[in-house]
C-alpha cells in the first residue's frame, strides 16, 4: 500500500472516529495538502484560524504546504494571518 492510500485510509478513521470533534486541525490540513484535497485541507485550515490554534502561524509558511501556494485562498490565509512580509506569495 502506498504512502497516500495508507495516508487516505488513516483520515478516514480519524473523520469516522471523531462524530464532529476536530482536534489538530493543522495536522489534518497537512495530511488533506498531502492527499491533494485542497478544500478539506483550506477547510481545516480556516478552522484553525477561526479556533486560534497557533499552530496555523508556525505551520502555514513550511513546505508542508508548499502545493497550496499558488490556490489564492492560500494567500488569503497569509493575509489574514498577517504575515504577508514573511511569505513570499505566488502572484
Amino acid at each position: 500500500m502506498g504512502a497516500k492510500k495508507y495516508l487516505a485510509c488513516v483520515v478516514n478513521q480519524l473523520e469516522e472516529e471523531d462524530k464532529g470533534s476536530i482536534d489538530w486541525p493543522v495536522t489534518r490540513a497537512a495530511n488533506y495538502a498531502f492527499l491533494d484535497d485542497y478544500q478539506n485541507a483550506f477547510n481545516m485550515l480556516n478552522y484553525a484560524l477561526e479556533h486560534q490554534d497557533l499552530e496555523i502561524a508556525l505551520w502555514i509558511r513550511t513546505s508542508i504546504f508548499e502545493n497550496l501556494k499558488s490556490n489564492p485562498r492560500y494567500a488569503e490565509l497569509i493575509k489574514k494571518l498577517n504575515l504577508e512580509k514573511y511569505v513570499q506569495l505566488n502572484k
